[in-house]
């Protein structure tokens, strides 16, 4: 299979819950996806990664999934997050 590479992910929301997002943006590899969360233009402006962010994801295999993050076991800067996430295995964007 193809392994798609590239920015492949994207800030929604800096807070809110997973059931309110209907839909994902169509993947691009262009802004405003990233491939770092902490992109200066369209991610985080250099920040960490806060509780309450919800993000999407456009694996690598041609799948989308929504993610938002609970928790951050090593602080603010630390190398691990907790979240909670939906994944849609048939490649809609529509969750």
């Amino acid at each position: 299979p193809t392994i798609i590479v590239g920015r492949r992910i994207i800030r929604l929301a800096t807070s809110g819950s997973l059931s309110a997002v209907p839909t994902v943006p169509v993947w691009s590899d262009a802004a405003p996806w990233v491939n770092v969360s902490w992109d200066f233009i369209d991610g985080t402006q250099g920040q960490p990664l806060a509780v309450g962010e919800i993000w999407a994801v456009y694996t690598s295999e041609g799948n989308y999934a929504v993610l938002q993050v609970t928790g951050l076991p090593g602080g603010n800067f630390g190398s691990s997050f907790t979240f909670d996430y939906l994944y849609n295995a048939d490649g809609s964007r529509n969750f």
